[in-house]
């Protein structure tokens, strides 16, 4: 696939003439970020082009600016459709990705919401660096979370970074955990937890089954689609 392969692609640029800066950069969650202008002024630089010069913040502002300009009114029309507060959805897409859609963390999250190889898959999303597949997919899951969870938010935050098993297992994440900061700066951002209220699926949503999913390692996931390796529905 042509997007699964930027990686490559980049750093084989790096062995060949460019015909911009590289910079490297990776937020406090690990989300690296591969770009040809110094991301939030705070990357690395892995290349240099002779017939590029990068100094302004200005124009670091306003790709990401563009960006949320860009795929917000997708991700504000997705999240109304499964009863989310699309600013919550704002906030959890900047601090997952800062709106890069082709952001690639550390664990191998991708995209815009940070899905999951496996996530992505029990999503039936194809393509996870397409902005609406990949924000769908998060949506999607965040959703299945807010129900698992009975409308807990911090829970639900928690288990959107560190997987469902180990919040259902009340795995206890303290403040120098990532996911405590994880969920802080999301509320941070979206401005209070007292700001949330759980709202039911609409009563027009097509309701579909949640299957659970059990991998070899005991992880659960839960999806809205049926894969061959289904263990149960609810």
């Amino acid at each position: 696939m042509l997007r699964s392969s930027i990686l490559l692609i980049v750093l084989l640029s790096l062995c060949s003439p460019v015909t911009a800066d590289i910079y490297r950069y990776e937020n406090a969650e690990g989300v690296i970020v591969y770009s040809d202008i110094p991301y939030e002024g705070s990357a690395s630089l892995l290349s240099r082009s002779k017939q590029y010069a990068s100094n302004s913040l200005n124009l670091v502002k306003g790709n990401f600016y563009k960006n949320v300009g860009k795929y917000f009114p997708i991700a504000k029309r997705l999240a109304e459709e499964y009863s989310v507060d699309p600013e919550l959805i704002r906030a959890m897409i900047t601090v997952e990705s800062n709106w890069y859609p082709e952001a690639i963390s550390s664990k191998g999250a991708m995209g815009l919401m940070q899905l999951m190889p496996m996530t992505a898959k029990s999503l039936s999303v194809s393509d996870p660096f397409d902005p609406e597949e990949n924000i769908s997919g998060g949506v999607r899951y965040f959703r299945m979370l807010l129900d698992m969870f009975k409308g807990d938010l911090r829970k639900s935050l928690a288990a959107y970074n560190a997987g469902p098993t180990r919040v259902m297992k009340k795995v206890n994440f303290s403040k120098n955990t990532e996911t405590y900061k994880y969920v802080r700066k999301i509320l941070a951002l979206y401005g209070g937890e007292e700001r949330f209220s759980y709202v039911p699926m609409k009563k027009d949503a097509i309701s579909r089954p949640i299957f659970k999913i059990v991998l070899s390692d005991g992880t659960l996931l839960f999806t809205d689609t049926p894969l061959e390796f289904t263990d149960e529905s609810f």
